[in-house]
């Protein structure tokens, strides 16, 4: 009120088109076919980009904060917490599965845009500090991302921190964030 500015609270559908304008805007014409993910602490949006425009999105009611609240007590995670988190992952995820359908391109990709994507691409750029710069536009493959979990999940959240691109404030959080990837 203060700002006088009017607050609009809008459905997962429309924030996850917001999401992806936002990414697109940014990243140009980098992206012409792929599949954005938006993970927060709350909800993880997908939206499907088609010619470079996004054509259809959903929000899911899983994020990270939620993920580790729910499934990792122990610090690190046991093993059942970690193959529960990993399930409970997939399973909110699976709707989204169907937005991968339809006109497919060989250069259809994952884009994150999320403290999960800045912290994943910051531990495999192997930076201590975030830099922007070289952290936007940066590509990790499959087998990248599955290490840095492997890596992560096995140390307590203070040993995070002392893996090069884990900031303070990530190193509870990142574990769940890359299940969702």
């Amino acid at each position: 009120e203060r700002a006088g500015l009017e607050l609009e609270v809008v459905d997962g559908e429309r924030e996850a088109r917001l999401d992806a304008l936002g990414a697109l805007a940014e990243l140009g014409d980098e992206v012409r076919d792929g599949l954005l993910v938006d993970i927060g602490g709350g909800s993880t949006e997908l939206v499907r980009i088609e010619n470079g425009a996004p054509t259809r999105g959903r929000s899911f009611a899983v994020g990270v904060v939620r993920l580790t609240e729910r499934l990792l007590p122990t610090d690190p995670p046991t093993d059942d917490e970690r193959e529960a988190l990993e399930r409970a992952a997939a399973a909110a995820l699976a709707e989204g599965r169907a937005l991968c359908v339809g006109p497919r391109s060989p250069s259809l990709e994952l884009v994150a845009n999320s403290g999960t994507a800045t912290t994943l691409a910051a531990v495999d750029l192997g930076i201590r500090e975030l830099d922007p710069a070289r952290i936007r536009g940066h590509r990790v493959d499959r087998s990248s991302v599955d290490r840095i979990y492997l890596e992560l999940v096995r140390l307590p959240a203070a040993r995070r921190l002392e893996v090069p691109g884990v900031v303070r404030g990530r190193e509870d959080l990142i574990v769940a964030g890359l299940s969702l990837l």
